[in-house]
């Protein structure tokens, strides 16, 4: 999983996993979501993130209801 914020187009995109893009469909404004192939979910992206949320929002993750057992997968910080 990947989160990336562009400042030059205020967009902010939340990769769940990697694959070719076949297509996307917009949900609400400015909030698309992406599919791969198969048709599954493979990101989200939100253009204007910055009228969403604030700078202390898109720069904090907090991770939730992590079992234990993934979180010693996972490289948090």
């Amino acid at each position: 999983m990947r989160l990336t914020y562009d400042p030059a187009t205020d967009l902010l995109s939340l990769r769940l996993r990697s694959g070719r893009i076949a297509r996307s469909e917009g949900i609400d404004d400015g909030v698309v979501f992406l599919y791969d192939e198969a048709g599954r979910v493979i990101g989200v992206t939100f253009a204007d993130a910055r009228k969403r949320m604030t700078v202390e929002e898109l720069t904090t993750i907090t991770y939730e209801n992590v079992s234990s057992k993934l979180r010693g997968s996972l490289r948090l910080p």
